[in-house]
């Protein structure tokens, strides 16, 4: 009898609310560490990340679909919850 290994699910999260190089760097962080970055928000997105200027629909649209919302002011805040995150 041979059981197959499920693969780790990989975590998807989208940014928003960040200015354009900020995003771009976390999103890299994001990359590296193994997550999947969206551009928008759907049932399978896992986190939302959203900074000072997330916009209020797609934040609403989020809470609508159920998905994590998690408000990180910037960069250093990122790194902290993307280790948080890597460890669970």
């Amino acid at each position: 009898m041979s059981k197959q290994m499920e693969a780790p699910k990989t975590i998807t999260i989208m940014l928003t609310g960040y200015k354009k190089a900020d995003r771009e760097s976390m999103g890299n962080l994001a990359t590296e560490a193994g997550l999947a970055i969206r551009k928008t928000v759907s049932s399978s997105l896992d986190y939302l990340i959203a900074g000072e200027n997330a916009g209020p629909s797609k934040m609403a649209l989020a809470d609508e679909l159920g998905v994590e919302v998690v408000e990180i002011v910037g960069g250093e805040e990122f790194e902290e919850w993307l280790a948080t995150e890597m460890e669970a």
